[in-house]
């Protein structure tokens, strides 16, 4: 299965590696330390992906939303239900129009 190649780890050995940002306007780093998922991770990733019965929807607008929040939240301006409540509240208003 192609989702058996993705958990190949490109980065051999679990070694992390940092991720930075920086706001030109206020000139503010952000920076995220990355690592490979465990092999009990990944067996559990793994047996959810066995279990989908539907492809995923490549929905622009449902993506934006999710994309939109994610960001917010990991950027602190809102707490992870916050952001979940928002999605749902935008993802819900576009499906009923």
């Amino acid at each position: 299965m192609a989702f058996d190649h993705m958990l190949q780890d490109p980065y051999e050995g679990g070694v992390g590696y940092l991720l930075s940002a920086l706001e030109e306007a206020t000139g503010e780093t952000s920076e995220l330390m990355v690592y490979w998922p465990s092999g009990e991770e990944l067996e559990r990733m793994s047996a959810w992906v066995e279990k989908l019965t539907a492809r995923a929807d490549t929905d622009v607008v449902v993506r934006d939303a999710v994309l939109e929040q994610t960001y917010r939240c990991l950027c602190g301006e809102i707490g992870a239900e916050e952001a979940v409540n928002a999605m749902m509240q935008k993802i819900n208003l576009y499906l009923s129009e």
